[in-house]
């Protein structure tokens, strides 16, 4: 009987400091990033660095080397197991913007009575 106690004692104590380990990681994923000292509520576009404050996100732009511009690369590549409908959305949005800055430059090609003709 002493055995099964003790073995559940142990058992306990185990998921105890395991329960204490994934809280601190949690809590260190959560961290911002550039003053490690509050939550983070941000993510950067573009390098995914946490931070807490417009501050801290100015301020790690400045410091990142190379310094960071804070916009996603709309051309990276995703993997398939990555892509969701976030990913589809703005890769939708990303092609009507192509689609709409070409029409711009055939409207400009005409006003300036210039010809632009797709070569294959």
């Amino acid at each position: 009987m002493n055995d099964v106690k003790t073995t559940s004692n142990v058992l306990s104590q185990h998921m105890h400091t395991n329960n204490l380990n994934y809280e601190n990681e949690k809590q260190q994923l959560l961290q911002c990033q550039v003053c490690n000292e509050k939550v983070a509520l941000y993510r950067c576009p573009a390098c995914s660095t946490r931070s807490c404050s417009l501050k801290c996100c100015q301020q790690h732009k400045i410091q990142r080397v190379p310094p960071c511009n804070g916009k996603r690369d709309r051309t990276a590549f995703v993997p398939l197991n990555k892509f969701d409908d976030k990913t589809l959305t703005s890769d939708f949005h990303f092609l009507e913007d192509v689609i709409q800055l070409n029409n711009r430059v055939k409207r400009m090609g005409k006003d300036k009575d210039i010809h632009l003709s797709c070569s294959t």
